[in-house]
This record gives structure tokens, sequence and C-alpha cells, in this order.
């Protein structure tokens, strides 16, 4: 035993910087994968060799009678903080509520200082040990021939190139699933607090981003990528490769729209500027359901770039979140089935299969279950499609009951139907009321109004992107101030706050109230910008949520199928989205960018010359020469 030690004396105190340099790296790169049985047997093997040196220099001497050099126990205790700091720093996140102002939280404050004292600690075990084990060797070899100075010139230069394949490996790594910090995030990034949020995603995200490449095509009229994209690809790239360093549950994968013909089977419609996120569900799935949970996020330019991080976020928590349970009134003729033909123009079947992708479990709120009477405590959202019956001052009331339980509701109205929604508005405290109208804007498509005029809205915020987004808004009235009602509604209030109104679709400019029907405008005939949809929430960003529409067909077949480049589908699912929106994602700080361009004056250019030809390599020999006197000295004594 007493041997064994000795040997193992002997080996750690000639290379023990670069076992404990191994052994380390390990140890912290096995932090990530602490999820898994192979995560936790490289932590503990590591653990044990960076143990095993202080315990055997001590054995060690005490055998020898000896006592242990200050400089192992020095290098022992940095690397002990190193560690200690490294792993309180991993672990220590932020909480809920500085997430939207991490820049100010104490708790920022923190980590940054674990990160200097990280790097401290680290480098300076480093280099002590390095000397350490530097000038064993040479004491070991003290008067002996020639050789054995050669040999020992020999062995420490092939340690120290030794080492470089370890450094490059450590590197790759850190490209691969990086356990540290993001030195150098580039222009675009994720900000802290969009860090922390995506690093507890706990489930494997499927992230398939799909950008174009500086390609040759017969036919350049075949590509539908966004020539913008073209130029901002790279900065995409970037951001996209940053997700499986923040967290290794994402798995990235990347697509060429235009050039790969199997994307269309697996995607279905998909340009380039598309980030697809997917999330294998568990078990069998049948009927209705989808194998997997998708959100889609798009970038086509570099307006979209200062949106893309709050995105991702709310995609990243909308998949590896539990399913969301949307409610659908079916007891006044809404249109949630449609009898006959399930794909005839008036179903809304394939926005019912869009909103199933994206993790929402769809269910009717009929008389099978006690309707009309109290919402189910499970539902996370309720919608209105369309119904041609009044609701009754019970099913009234039950909605109303549920805005005030901090429900969220989406409604659109049916023209051909007397229910106009107006005691829905009226407990907003909304003077906005439905007006019946056959709106006309392509002389083309009587009565079917064809707009991309949008507000800056959270809902709107994927349908402003690539330019103009056309929505087809058949079978629809508009929204027109109206009178006071004579008895005092009841108001739907939260802390004191009344709701905020928000109108953010209309129709074009030219949009004719289309008396004669014939798709042009004739004398007599009002003309305008009429309002489509409106959004109520509360300042706070808390609470009861409600959109309303002034129509339905543009959720039914119909609309969703009409010949145009529309975006009925984003508009049906980032109104659900908007609706069940996480608080957290919706106080969400982007990152702040800094400026490209850095001027570079006569005085920048003397004091980058002076630090980078005098200052730096003076000061690494001073500090060098300073380490090598104090280690001789403590050798001489």
């Amino acid at each position: 035993m007493k041997n064994f030690i000795d040997i193992l004396s002997d080996v750690y105190s000639r290379t023990g910087v670069w076992i404990q340099t191994v052994a380390t790296l390990t140890l912290f790169t096995s932090f990530s994968f602490l999820d898994g049985p192979t995560g936790w047997v490289f932590f503990a093997l590591s653990a044990i060799v960076i143990v095993s040196d202080p315990v055997v220099l001590v054995l060690s001497a005490r055998s020898r009678g000896a006592r242990v050099q200050s400089g192992y126990l020095a290098t022992v205790v940095l690397i002990v903080v190193a560690v200690a700091a490294y792993a309180i720093r991993t672990k220590l996140n932020l909480t809920l509520d500085t997430v939207a102002d991490a820049d100010d939280a104490w708790l920022t404050r923190l980590r940054r200082l674990l990160l200097a004292l990280f790097l401290f600690s680290y480098a300076g075990f480093f280099v002590y040990r390095l000397f350490i084990c530097i000038g064993e060797n040479a004491t070991r070899i003290q008067g002996s021939a020639d050789i054995k100075r050669r040999q020992m010139l020999q062995k420490s230069l092939i340690s120290i190139f030794a080492a470089l394949p370890l450094f490059v490996l450590a590197n790759y790594l850190t490209t691969v699933r990086n356990p540290t910090i993001d030195m150098s995030p580039g222009y675009y990034s994720f900000g802290e607090a969009s860090r922390t949020i995506l690093k507890s995603v706990p489930v494997d995200v499927e992230a398939t981003v799909f950008l174009p490449e500086m390609q040759a095509m017969k036919d350049s009229s075949q590509s539908k990528t966004q020539p913008e994209l073209f130029r901002i690809a790279e900065d995409v790239r970037v951001m996209a490769d940053q997700l499986p360093v923040i967290n290794g549950h994402f798995k990235l994968k990347y697509r060429n729209a235009d050039m790969d013909l199997v994307a269309s089977q697996d995607f279905g419609s998909v340009n380039n500027g598309t980030f697809v996120f997917r999330v294998m569900k568990q078990g069998l799935t049948t009927g209705d359901n989808k194998p997997y949970i998708e959100r889609r996020v798009y970038v086509f330019n570099e307006s979209d770039m200062e949106r893309l991080e709050r995105e991702i976020v709310r995609a990243a928590i909308q998949v590896s979140s539990p399913e969301k349970n949307v409610y659908f009134t079916a007891a006044n003729g809404e249109r949630w089935d449609v009898p006959g033909r399930v794909r005839s123009p008036g179903a809304i079947e394939t926005m019912k299969d869009a909103l199933r992708f994206m993790n929402f479990t769809l269910k009717p709120l009929d008389s099978q279950n006690s309707w009309p009477g109290p919402i189910p405590k499970d539902a996370d959202a309720l919608v209105i499609a369309g119904p041609t019956v009044s609701f009754s001052p019970e099913a009234r009331t039950a909605v109303l009951d549920y805005l005030k339980r901090g429900g969220k509701v989406l409604a659109s109205i049916n023209p051909a139907g007397p229910e106009d929604m107006s005691w829905l508005l009226e407990a907003a405290d909304s003077h906005l009321r439905f007006k019946n109208a056959f709106l006309s804007s392509e002389a083309v498509w009587p009565g079917i109004p064809i707009t991309d005029s949008l507000e800056t809205h959270r809902i709107t915020e994927n349908l402003s992107v690539a330019g103009r987004a056309f929505i087809a808004f058949p079978e629809c009235g508009y929204f027109a101030e109206g009178s006071v009602p004579s008895a005092q509604p009841q108001i739907l209030q939260e802390n004191n706050q009344k709701m905020k109104q928000t109108i953010f679709l209309y129709t074009k400019f030219n949009t004719v109230v289309d008396t004669n029907r014939d798709g042009r405008k004739e004398p007599g005939e009002e003309s305008g910008r009429f309002p489509l949809g409106v959004a109520f929430e509360y300042p706070d960003h808390k609470g009861a949520r409600l959109v309303v529409y002034s129509g339905i067909g543009w959720m039914t077949e119909l609309g969703l199928r009409f010949p145009i480049d529309q975006r009925n589908i984003i508009l049906a699912q980032d109104s659900l989205s908007f609706l069940m929106e996480n608080p957290i994602a919706a106080g969400l700080v982007p990152e702040q960018r800094k400026t490209r361009s850095i001027p570079v004056t006569e005085g920048l250019k003397f004091r980058n010359f002076i630090l980078g030809v005098v200052a730096f390599p003076l000061s690494t020999v001073l500090l060098t020469l300073g380490g090598v006197w104090l280690y001789r000295r403590r050798r001489k004594k």
C-alpha cells in the first residue's frame, strides 16, 4: 500500500496539473449531463480523481514524516473554489419575479461575481500548479547527467504539446453543448432572462431551421426565399446555434426549403426563414390527436430579428408545457361541428387541426357537460365560433363569470345570426358595436374583403413578417362606435383596473359598404377603413383576456383556402397564443443590441498599441519571473 501511494504521489507531483485539468474539465462538462446515467458516471470518476490528489499527497507526506508543501495546498484551495463557484452559478437560476428585470436583479450580479471568481481561481490553479510540476521535475534531476536534463526537457515539451488536443477537445465540446457562459454572444443573442427560461425546458425539442444558402437554381423564380433573408442568414444561424448550447434538450437541424424536396412531406407548406419546434407526445395518439406538438416562428428580414428572441422563448414554453384545454361552445349553432361534409366551406376543421398541433386539446361545450352552466375549471380558453342563436341569460352569465375568474375568450360574430356579442363588449367597457354589412375591397371578390391593414399588437407580430400579409375575411361585418346602453352593465374589473381596448385588424382604406353587392363603389355607398378585430386585456398583462372578431368566415374552410397569400391560420393560432400567453414571456425584455460600428480614433489606436505591444507582454514577463523567483526562494528554504 505504501509503495502504491508513493507511486501515485510521484505521478501527481510531476503531472498533477494535466491530470487535474482533465478531471476538472470533465467535471464541468458532466454538470450539463446529470439528467442521465452517463453524466453521473463521468461526474463521479472526475470527482474521485480530483479528491485523490490532495489525499495521496497528504498520505505520502505523513509516511515520510514530512509536511505537505504550502504550494500544493494553495492549488487545492484554488481548484475547490473554482469548482464551487462553477457549481453554484450553474444551479443558481433567476427567480421568476426577476426575469423581466434581469439586468438589475441582485441575482444576476451575484452570478457575474461567481463567474469572475471561477475564472480567476481556475486560471490561478493552472498556472501555479504548472510551475510546481516543472520545479518538481527540475529538482528530481539535479546533479544528474546532461542526458537526464535533455530527457526532462523533452518530457516537458511533450507534456505541453500533449495538452493541445485536450484544449481543442474542450473547445469542440463547448460548441456542441456548452455548460459555461457565452462569452461572445454576437450581435443577436439571448439575454440572461431568456437563457434562464430556455434552460428550464425539461423535454427534447426538435428545432428545424429552414435557411437558404448561396445556391444555384435553374429557374430562380422557383425560389420562395425573401431576398433580404440571404443577407441575414448567418445572423439567424448564429442565433439558432445558441439553442443546444443553452440547453442540450434542443436538437437542432438545418434544411433548405428551396432545395429540399422532402421538406414539404414532413412539414407541409414551409419557406426559408421558418423555425419549426416539435415535441413528440408520450404514449399512443388516436383520432384527431397528432403525434407531436408544433409551433412555428418566422424571420424574413432584419426587423424580424428584433422579435426573434421573444418568439423562440414563447415557442419553447408552449411546446414544452402541458396540454391546454380549449372549449368551444356548441349549443347555439356555432361552427364546432358542421353537419354534412366535414370540409364544407362553413366548417372550421382546418383551423381545429392547426390548433391541435399547438398543444391544444379541443372540447365541445354543450348540453352533455351541463351547458349553459359554469365553464369547466380546466378550461384554459373558450372559443365562441359564430353562433346563429342568441345566448341565453344563463350562458352569458357563465361566460362573464369565467372572465371574472381570469378566463380567456375568443369570440367571432356570425352576421347571419342575431348574436352580436354586444353584452360581451359592454362588459369590457367598450363603445364598439357590431354593424352588419356587405363589405367589398376587390371588384372580383364581392363580399370578401382582403386586408393587410394591421396595427402593432401581440396577435399581429407574426402576420407582419416578410412585408405584406393578406387576410381573407368573408362572412363579416365591422365594428363602429355605438350608443351607450341605458341600463348600467356589469363592467369587468380587476384590482381597480378596467380592460384596455386595442383594435388590431382593419379593412383596407378603399373598402366599400357594398349595398348593391356588385364589388364596386357606387354613388351613396360608404367607403373607408373599418375595424374587424379588437382585443382586451388589463394593463398589467395579467388576468382575463378577450378577443372579438366581426366575422366568422376568416376561420372557416372558405377563408383559410382562399387563393391568395393569406395568413388566416397564423391569425387563429396567434389569437389563442395571445390569450394563453405565459406572463413571463409577455414581460420578457429582449437582449439589448450593441452598436456594430466602433469609431477608430488616433487615441484608440495608440492605446491599443501600448496595451498589445508593451503592457501585455511586459506584465506577462514580470508575472512569470515573479512566480519563478518566489518558487525558487521557497525551494531554497
